[in-house]
């Protein structure tokens, strides 16, 4: 079924423009020529996408149009312009759009791919919403009780509202405040799970109501993400060393705003477990000089991994990364600069990986190995290691549509998992240990990896892990295939789609 497109929109030869770029097997159009038939249409019929113009007879009704079609509608809207400006660009995008274009800056391909990702970010969003609305009383019930709460210091009032709406919206409880002062009293009264303040605030600015939030005992572990529309790498660098855990450009993107706050939630809770841990940590230096990651450090100071040489059989599933063509982006960028990209990288990576409940064994330079059952299982060990694959994929989604400058291409990269018996345990000497994990499933997930680059797709799963997961991942069957170092062919799997939790 083809996607329906309301173009709005004077001109007629621009209307032909749009005509002629969209694949009409893959997209409806009807066109509207200012708002007051727009209205119409959308009262009367079901669009997946917006594109609209900003210079139209009637563009005074302009805020109330978008913020019904954001807020009423849930149709997803992509402003099109004839002129690029950043205060426009900004303007329109705390009001509700998902993407702002330029006519004259559009190809076909890039078009289709800014509707497409509208939609996108659009259905992510309303599945937020919807996994709440469709649950029962008693889950409603949870979720009042767990729903986390968001402050929000923001000198514009407008777009204050906006991130507001858009917060309340996602299924989160929160409040505006219109300058530091004023959060510091609200903040002696009530604890948000996290605070969202803009850099450029009237009087204490927003690095300084950072330090102040850091300086109270009680707040000094909520996250901060702080927004601004001067995202150089000073800035950014500044705010970070000033307690800032997140940074995010101005305008800000709902989709993009929406996931690093539940990223973020989801590794300060890991983190707030851990801490639990911090007394016996500091007594056992001499231990966590030998061990990197925390759920290593969990283990070895509940004794479930001893810090002696040797270690045990048990039942796991690796996932095998790699970033592609690294070669290359080194060529080009400065060694200094290569090494920042690979370390924020993976930092990411990292975090996706503890948040899905998997540990990561080691770095390999451009790639990663990550265990899911070992040191400490999760219980559902496939499954997870399934779910931080769609989690990796997702990143790169997000990460390939807004791109660092310095970057030439997009990146791609590969991911291999398998399941069955590892050891796991010590190896090296008594002087200087390392956790490993050595049997058949490491190998075969380094190879389906491998495998990947040549299929020219971005995961692959052995049988033994399909069969773990059930239904509740959807998976394509790839072939038999004769594996190095293995005797008899092996089932390959792609997966598709998540089903199930």
């Amino acid at each position: 079924m083809p996607t329906r497109v309301l173009l709005i929109e004077d001109d007629p030869a621009y209307q032909e423009y749009v005509s002629l770029f969209l694949d009409p097997k893959d997209f409806e159009i009807t066109c509207a020529e200012s708002l007051t038939p727009a209205f119409a249409r959308l009262r009367a019929e079901r669009f997946d996408v917006i594109l609209l113009d900003l210079s139209l007879p009637d563009a005074d009704g302009m805020e109330t149009f978008l913020k019904l079609a954001a807020r009423k509608t849930n149709v997803p809207v992509v402003i099109f312009t004839g002129a690029r400006s950043d205060v426009i660009e900004e303007r329109t995008l705390q009001m509700g759009a998902q993407d702002f274009v330029v006519k004259s800056d559009i190809d076909a391909r890039g078009l289709t791919r800014v509707l497409n990702n509208a939609i996108q970010r659009q259905a992510f969003l309303q599945s937020l919403v919807s996994s709440y609305e469709q649950s029962g009383a008693d889950d409603r019930e949870r979720f009042r009780k767990d729903r986390r709460s968001i402050l929000i210091i923001e000198d514009d009032e407008d777009q204050g509202q906006l991130l507001l709406v858009l917060l309340k919206k996602a299924g989160y409880e929160a409040r505006v405040n219109l300058s530091g002062t004023e959060a510091v009293q609200t903040l002696n009264e009530w604890q948000p799970d996290v605070v969202l303040v803009d850099l450029n605030l009237p009087g204490m600015n927003g690095i300084e109501t950072t330090q102040l939030i850091r300086s109270h005992k009680q707040l000094a572990s909520v996250p901060v993400i702080m927004m601004s529309a001067d995202s150089d790498e000073n800035t950014v660098v500044r705010a970070l060393s000033h307690g800032v855990d997140e940074f995010i450009g101005k305008p800000v993107r709902t989709g993009e705003l929406t996931v690093r706050i539940s990223n973020l939630l989801d590794i300060k809770e890991k983190e707030r477990r851990l801490s639990v841990l911090s007394e016996k940590l500091e007594r056992e230096k001499s231990i966590l000089a030998r061990y990197f990651s925390d759920d290593f450090v969990e283990g070895v100071l509940s004794e479930r991994i001893s810090p002696k040489l040797g270690g045990q059989n048990l039942e796991a599933t690796l996932m095998f990364f790699d970033l592609r063509n690294s070669t290359g982006i080194a060529e080009y960028m400065p060694a200094g600069e290569f090494s920042t990209f690979l370390s924020n990288l993976f930092s990411d990576l990292y975090d996706l990986v503890m948040a899905s409940g998997g540990s990561v064994n080691k770095f390999t330079g451009d790639g990663l190995l990550a265990t899911f059952g070992c040191p400490i299982s999760g219980g559902d060990d496939a499954f997870n290691a399934i779910k931080c694959a769609f989690k990796f994929r997702d990143f790169f989604a997000m990460f390939n549509e807004y791109p660092p400058v310095e970057l030439k291409d997009p990146l791609g990269y590969g991911i291999g998992i398998a399941s069955g018996p590892i050891f796991a345990g010590n190896v090296g000497s008594f002087r200087r240990m390392e956790y490993s994990v050595l049997g058949d499933p490491v190998n075969l997930a380094s190879r389906l990896e491998g495998l990947t680059k040549k299929a020219k797709v971005d995961i692959f799963v052995d049988g033994q892990t399909r069969e773990h997961v059930g239904d509740r991942v959807k998976f394509k069957r790839v072939r038999h295939s004769k594996i190095r170092g293995k005797s008899e062919a092996v089932k390959i799997f792609y997966p598709t789609e998540l089903i199930g939790e």
